[in-house]
């Protein structure tokens, strides 16, 4: 009789074992080849008329180069015109940039990124698509980089409007095609300083 109890202890023992392994497997798997998705969310300058032709914006900031998150930083940056990384006087609308990457191995479908104040409140009245055409769904090849471009203050202010209280903290958000969301991460969640409403100095009071 004891015998037969520790071999009936061994049997489950290694099954268990066995399951364990399975899990484990199948979580392997899905994150080798499920959708895998990076949201950043960055800051831009353009002007209407190289915008409109789907030609250049000017990426003022990425997560690898800047310093910190919060703008006053840029707007700094932005009043140094001896700086390299000055922006050319002509650049004078200020955007927010979400790039979405797909790192997986399998295609995504992505819809309409948006800017993401908190659990209530989201922006993206003026997302588009830049330099590439999507009606409903867009389908991210693995290894395929996307931009939208947002303008950056629109949806500050209606937040500010809504929420007077409350720190403007920006991040990205994209929807996925299978219902659930993707958002931008935390350190790189922009800070806006209370009352500041431009990025770039004005160039009329020069």
């Amino acid at each position: 009789m004891e015998g037969s109890g520790t071999a009936t202890f061994v049997i489950a023992l290694v099954g268990l074992v066995f399951s364990v392994v399975s899990v484990c497997w199948q979580i392997a798997n899905y994150f080798l080849h499920g959708p895998r998705l990076r949201v950043h969310l960055r800051v831009a300058v353009h002007d209407d008329a190289t915008l409109e032709a789907g030609e250049h914006y000017s990426i003022w900031s990425s997560p690898a180069r800047r310093s910190g998150t919060n703008l006053s930083w840029l707007s700094d940056l932005g009043a140094s015109r001896s700086t390299p990384s000055a922006v050319p006087p002509r650049y004078t609308r200020e955007a927010f940039i979400i790039r979405v990457v797909n790192v997986g191995r399998t295609p995504v479908s992505v819809f309409f990124p948006n800017l993401w104040f908190d659990r209530r409140h989201y922006w993206g009245v003026n997302t588009r698509p830049f330099k590439f055409e999507m009606n409903g769904f867009y389908l991210l090849n693995p290894g395929e980089t996307r931009d939208w471009i947002e303008p950056m203050w629109p949806g500050i202010e209606q937040y500010r409007t809504q929420c007077p209280e409350r720190r403007v903290v920006v991040r990205a958000v994209v929807a996925l095609g299978d219902g659930r969301t993707q958002r931008s991460p935390w350190r790189n969640a922009w800070k806006v300083p209370d009352g500041m409403t431009r990025l770039l100095p004005d160039a009329s009071a020069n």
